[in-house]
């Protein structure tokens, strides 16, 4: 009897397997056969180490063709809800009228919370150019940024959590070409908010860049407070040096209480870039000083501080260079700093070492979100500067001496890629959670399908088989004495998740 079990077991087993082996073989398989082995071996990626798996459908959240959606994107704290930018919205692969969504995670799907939010009617703003979402997913920011008009628009989801309200009145650009709201940063509570805008002419020099202080303490309207020049700020020993584009990047920490700014070109070194923090007294005027002094490059041209992200309480600073030449031209660094006190004085000192890119022309540093700890980063590196748009996306820890690259995918390895041909410069925006546990990819460039999309990632643990057995009588005994024979069944398609799984580990 145990004899016969075991040889109904394997023909069971092999008739489950059988488009498996004929499929390594090339032979030819019944469509939908065909259709559901091609799901599997995509699903494969979907299956991440450390107990990632793809939140989502495996082809994530897409924008309509020709929006860039994904080109930015911010999450809140738990992750389970993400804000996205499409300034390419109702345009025409170009940065257009753009437009804003957000997305709710919940039982296994991303929904669209709220309307979509769409730019002014004015052509070419590219609204949705930068994104911030609050913590607790219930306050918005984005910007529009173009070369006559840029602003910035702050809403609150209503009490029923079907519609955005605007806050305020837009914070419009007062210098037309300035570049207001090529980046943005605010606390937690959305009370206190600063705007870069890198492309600010002084004079005779051009593209100093200048920063914007809004607060919203009146709870009627943000109001502007301050506005600096880098080197009202900098005490830079090499003079009033021009073409810093100061403002390219900003981040801000948790209580609004330190800033930090990205002026990564140089005209007397040329794009060696500097980066540094501000310590700010908020009141009705803002007392803005540089806490901890300058952080410079190592090197020329690597655009150090096109790039940046910050912890939760502003003692952990990333930086991106994604113009370094590594091995290869242009594969970008990301270097972690960490605030520390020496004879009563704060400084900056690296911590680990330097993370490279191994690509060329793939710009590692693109793009970086940092955990509210400071000890998770993700980094994009999506090749849009030359358009290599065959990006990837890296993951890494710090164990308290390194920083540790994590082998996310079971068939992708250390990499996050795009599935869609590689074609949408994946990596150009991530974002991440507080707790570093969930994870976010945009990938805005038109692929093969003419979509941008988004693709998020969860911490979890893997799935387990657990075969159907249909309830079935006792076995018996015929009348004659032999044995009689009975039926196991299980799920198709459970039998095929156990035998997909179990070979993908």
């Amino acid at each position: 009897m145990v004899f016969v079990d075991m040889m109904l077991f394997v023909l069971l087993v092999g008739c489950w397997c059988w488009p498996v082996v004929f499929a390594a073989h090339g032979d030819p398989l019944p469509p939908g056969i065909a259709q559901f082995l091609r799901t599997r071996r995509s699903e494969k990626s979907r299956h991440l180490r450390n107990g990632y798996v793809r939140l989502g459908d495996y082809a994530g959240i897409q924008g309509v063709v020709q929006s860039l959606t994904g080109y930015s994107l911010s999450m809140n704290a738990v992750g389970n809800m993400m804000a996205v930018g499409a300034p390419g919205e109702e345009g025409d692969f170009s940065f257009e009228r753009g437009a804003v969504r957000v997305f709710e995670f919940a039982s296994g799907t991303w929904t669209q919370k709220g309307q979509d939010i769409i730019g002014k009617l004015d052509d070419s703003e590219s609204f949705g150019f930068a994104v911030w979402l609050s913590p607790d997913g219930q306050t918005l920011a984005a910007s529009a940024n173009s070369a006559s008009h840029g602003y910035v628009q702050v809403y609150e989801i209503n009490a029923s959590g079907d519609t955005w309200i605007k806050r305020g009145v837009d914070l419009d650009e007062l210098n037309p070409g300035e570049g207001f709201g090529r980046s943005i940063a605010l606390s937690d509570d959305a009370v206190f908010m600063v705007v870069g805008a890198p492309f600010y002419d002084e004079g005779a020099d051009t593209e100093v860049g200048r920063l914007y202080f809004f607060d919203y303490r009146d709870g009627s309207n943000y109001v502007l407070r301050t506005e600096q020049l880098v080197f009202s700020l900098v005490p830079l020993d090499r003079g009033q040096a021009a073409t810093q584009q100061m403002g390219s990047a900003v981040a801000m920490s948790s209580d609004g209480k330190f800033v930090a700014v990205g002026s990564p070109f140089d005209q007397n070194d040329l794009e060696k870039g500097l980066v540094f923090v501000l310590s700010i007294l908020w009141g009705f005027f803002v007392n803005l000083e540089v806490f901890g002094g300058v952080i410079e490059a190592d090197e020329s041209g690597t655009s150090f501080g096109l790039a940046l992200a910050m912890n939760g309480d502003g003692t952990h600073l990333a930086v991106g260079s994604p113009f370094f030449d590594g091995l290869v031209d242009s594969a970008g660094r990301v270097q972690v700093f960490s605030r520390a006190t020496e004879q009563g004085t704060s400084t900056w000192i690296q911590l680990g070492s330097s993370i490279d890119g191994l690509d060329a022309l793939l710009n590692f540093g693109t793009s970086i979100a940092m955990s509210a700890s400071g000890t998770t980063i993700i980094v994009g590196a999506p090749g849009a500067f030359f358009d290599e748009n065959d990006g990837y996306t890296r993951l890494y820890k710090y164990n308290g001496n390194e920083w540790l690259l994590q082998e996310i995918s079971r068939v992708q390895g250390t990499d996050i890629i795009d599935d869609f041909d590689n074609q949408g410069e994946i990596g150009f925006a991530v974002a991440i959670s507080r707790l570093g546990d969930k994870i976010a990819v945009g990938a805005p460039q038109p692929d093969v399908d003419g979509l941008g999309r988004v693709q998020a990632f969860g911490q979890t643990e893997f799935p387990t088989f657990s075969p159907i057995i249909n309830p079935l009588p006792q076995v018996s005994s015929s009348p004659s004495g032999t044995s009689t024979w009975r039926v196991i069944t299980t799920a198709f398609s459970d039998a095929m998740s156990f035998v997909t799984e179990f070979f993908s580990r």
